[in-house]
């Protein structure tokens, strides 16, 4: 039975990330560590509200701060929007105000800052600061993984899984949780592990290919190459085309094991059977050319990247002009 990703992700995939207060501490930290010589475009505050703001913060008078923040964000500064937006959501320098916060994250989002928009996405999916707003969540988180953040990605694909504020997106949900993991967001490798092992376990060979994956590239933790190899030939016994292809690799350049390149051509040869015109087919072409675990066919070669040029692949056309063929 193939396993169902998204029925079998943990609840907590949307952790209420808006009350950790070191994340945002962390975060806002960087923020103010920018230079405050750099404007935003179109960026319209008066020249010295910015950076007052910043002093005052970093010698702890936030009341002042605040309010410099408040005039350099009122003038259309993303910047100070978004670190007035963190003083009122913890009442530093006064009184917390939620909807002001919520208001000013909204609008340092729109300013391309991606830690507000991972904030105004927590508030809108937890119901702060104004009602409960899951298609602006997803958004909001979606422009923070755009952006870089981490955590915006790892909510993103809670909630693509789960289709909360939108469609179902399984591929998209691993897509983003992987992207948390190679910015060393632990939970999200944590959970992408368990996810395709689950999946490979129950007989989804993309999971068993995806699980190598993330083991041939050490995401979340320690290499393990020979692992890897194993979950590439569970993936391709499956029918899955890039599991075959990734063993194939693994076999040509000897990693996690020998060289074995008579069993790597085969591999390129049933992946590009099973996917026509990916990588693996040219690859196989360039095996066929150069006589490279079997023998040459140089024919059979150039025929194989004729077909594949035609088909649009404009790295065979190019590897055609190298070999001084006309596509």
């Amino acid at each position: 039975m193939t396993a169902n990703p998204a029925a079998s992700l943990s609840n907590n995939l949307l952790l209420p990330l808006w009350r950790d207060a070191a994340c945002f501490a962390l975060a806002f930290a960087l923020l103010l560590g920018l230079s405050v010589d750099v404007k935003a475009a179109g960026q319209a505050s008066q020249p010295n509200a910015f950076e007052v703001g910043v002093e005052a913060y970093r010698k702890g008078d936030f009341i002042k701060a605040r309010a410099s923040f408040k005039t350099a964000c009122e003038a259309g500064d993303a910047r100070a929007c978004a670190v007035r937006g963190e003083m009122l959501a913890y009442g530093l320098g006064g009184a917390v105000d939620l909807h002001l916060a919520r208001k000013d994250f909204d609008f340092a989002c729109g300013g391309f800052i991606g830690i507000a928009c991972r904030a105004l996405g927590s508030m809108a999916y937890e119901g702060l600061g104004g009602g409960v707003d899951l298609p602006l969540a997803r958004a909001a988180f979606g422009r923070a993984c755009d952006g870089g953040e981490a955590s915006g990605c790892y909510m993103l694909a809670g909630m693509l899984a789960r289709g909360q504020g939108g469609a179902t997106d399984v591929s998209g949900a691993r897509n983003r949780y992987l992207a948390a993991c190679h910015s060393n967001y632990e939970d999200a490798c944590v959970l992408i592990e368990q996810w395709t092992q689950r999946a490979c376990d129950e007989g989804d060979a993309s999971g068993c290919t995806f699980l190598g994956e993330i083991l041939s590239s050490g995401a979340g933790g320690a290499e393990d190459r020979t692992g890897a190899r194993r979950l590439f030939q569970r993936g391709c016994d499956g029918g899955h085309s890039d599991g075959c292809y990734w063993l194939a690799t693994m076999l040509e350049f000897g990693k996690g094991g020998e060289i074995d390149l008579p069993r790597a051509r085969k591999l390129y040869q049933r992946s590009c059977d099973l996917t026509f015109g990916g990588r693996a087919c040219l690859t196989l072409a360039n095996m066929l050319i150069m006589g490279k675990g079997g023998a040459q066919d140089r024919s059979g070669g150039i025929g194989l990247t004729r077909n594949l040029c035609k088909a649009g692949n404009q790295d065979a056309c190019g590897y055609l002009e190298q070999l001084g063929e006309s596509h």
